[in-house]
């Protein structure tokens, strides 16, 4: 369990090196790392979704809805999917007040062949667990 451990970190920080996930933004949000005074929380309505049966080559919108549970403000400084099958949102990336609610959206479509499929949205954000996976479950048809 603990060599599954190190290479699951292992591999989330070779796919924060090289897919250019630096946090930034316009406003001077910026991160600065994991300094215990601008944490926050995050709870997800469902990291989850079982979407059933879906056809190929169709176009599906779907939404990770959270709410910031924290005192600070919650930063999502890495949004990546694991396939070009699965676009993000770009307008998930603004801060969210404490208090708040906001969604990561994202449109899905596969083109591949017929059966079960899972698919992976990494995120990162100044929480105390940094590093969250969204799942994504469907049985593809045609």
């Amino acid at each position: 369990m603990k060599f599954r451990k190190q290479i699951v970190t292992a591999l989330s920080l070779l796919l924060l090196t090289t897919t250019g996930c630096v946090p930034s933004s316009s406003n001077g949000n910026e991160y600065q790392g994991n300094d215990s005074l601008l944490l926050t929380s995050i709870q997800w309505k469902d990291t989850l979704l079982q979407l059933g049966d879906i056809h190929s080559g169709v176009s599906y919108q779907l939404s990770f809805p959270f709410r910031n549970t924290g005192s600070n403000q919650l930063l999502l400084l890495c949004v990546e999917s694991t396939c070009g099958c699965t676009l993000i949102d770009d307008s998930c990336r603004k801060p969210v007040a404490a208090g708040q609610e906001g969604a990561i959206a994202a449109q899905f479509k596969l083109t591949e062949p017929v059966g079960f499929v899972e698919r992976k949205i990494y995120v990162i954000t100044n929480t105390a667990k940094e590093f969250q996976v969204l799942r994504i479950k469907a049985n593809v048809k045609e």
